[in-house]
């Protein structure tokens, strides 16, 4: 009797079962006579185009090969932003040391001149006013970042008639070329984190 008990309990389960499961086959849409599916989105339409493209450009920027993208561009654009504000801070202080530097010039040939040098003890004590204003310059073009480069350049680059190798001349390129910008802006970003 216990065995009909448990096979009976096991019927009405799975009659409950069939009956739960065709009281909601009735209820699902897709299986009424002459449903039909709503439309997806058109595979022809722009929308749809434009939508999986979208999908497929970020999926792709998010993954290595995009990465390793995003972070060269992101170096080569620093490379020019560092081109382009630090060229013009070092053009300026050049043309203040070229400036100073001729103005040092024209001092001592003015004293030159007007002394005759006949009077050496006079001529020595106003050249070396000259010189050590001309130091004192120096020194404080050095404490504004000035390194020297650009004149030893300038100065070369003239005595042999030709530019630098990117077309321009010492003054205006300098220390800033766009290979040590980027190396600067490369160095800047794999040393951030640590």
């Amino acid at each position: 009797m216990s065995e009909n008990r448990g096979h009976h309990h096991r019927s009405m389960s799975m009659r409950d079962r069939d009956h739960h499961h065709v009281i909601h086959h009735h209820r699902d849409p897709r299986l009424r006579r002459g449903y039909l599916p709503p439309a997806g989105p058109d595979p022809d339409s722009w929308f749809y185009k434009l939508k999986e493209f979208a999908r497929k450009l970020i999926a792709f920027l998010f993954g290595h090969v995009g990465i390793c993208g995003l972070v060269v561009g992101y170096i080569i654009m620093g490379a020019f932003a560092f081109m382009a504000i630090e060229s013009e801070d070092q053009k300026r202080q050049y043309e203040d040391v070229v400036r100073v530097r001729e103005a040092t010039i024209q001092n001592l040939w003015n004293i030159t001149h007007q002394l005759n040098v006949l009077y050496p003890s006079e001529w020595n004590e106003s050249v070396s006013i000259q010189v050590q204003l001309f130091q004192q310059k120096i020194v404080q073009f050095v404490m504004e970042g000035y390194d020297g480069k650009n004149y030893v350049n300038q100065t070369r680059s003239q005595q042999n008639g030709a530019t630098d190798a990117g077309g321009g001349d010492a003054a205006t390129t300098g220390a800033w070329s766009f290979s040590a910008s980027f190396l600067y802006c490369l160095t800047v970003i794999t040393t951030i984190g640590k």
